[in-house]
This record gives structure tokens, sequence and C-alpha cells, in this order.
């Protein structure tokens, strides 16, 4: 699944590859899992136990377009 950087809030996106480039620096590989999600997907994690919360900062839209305020950093597989 690929992100979409352009639904990232630019602030938070500068952040996040900020750490994942630190994290690069101590030999981790990192990435974005996930950006901007819809209400109803983050809904349907709550409702599947993946989620602890029915909305997210995942989920925030500015000027009515999605703008994530969060992101889900994890990191690559190796093998």
């Amino acid at each position: 699944m690929s992100v979409d950087r352009s639904q990232i809030h630019p602030t938070l996106l500068r952040k996040a590859d900020a750490v994942i480039a630190d994290l690069a620096g101590h030999g981790w590989s990192a990435k974005i899992a996930e950006g901007w999600r819809s209400p109803t997907r983050q809904l349907l994690l709550f409702l599947r136990r993946r989620s602890k919360v029915r909305w997210s900062f995942h989920c925030a839209k500015r000027e009515g377009k999605p703008c994530a305020l969060a992101v889900d950093i994890v990191m690559r597989s190796q093998g």
C-alpha cells in the first residue's frame, strides 16, 4: 500500500521524514506505513480491535481536503 504524502500535513511530514532519517543514521530502516485514513477505515480498524479509538488524527481534514495530523512509522522488513 502506497502512502499519499500529499495527504499528510506538511509540518508533520517534515518531522516524520526527520525521524526516519535519524533512525537510518542509527542503522534502522523505517517508512511511513499509513498517513491519512478515512473515518470509515478508522471505524473499521476500531471495530476489528486494531485501534483503540473511533476517530484519529489520521482522519483530519483542512479546508475539506485530507490532511493527516498523525502517521504510522514502521520498520521495513529485512527478510
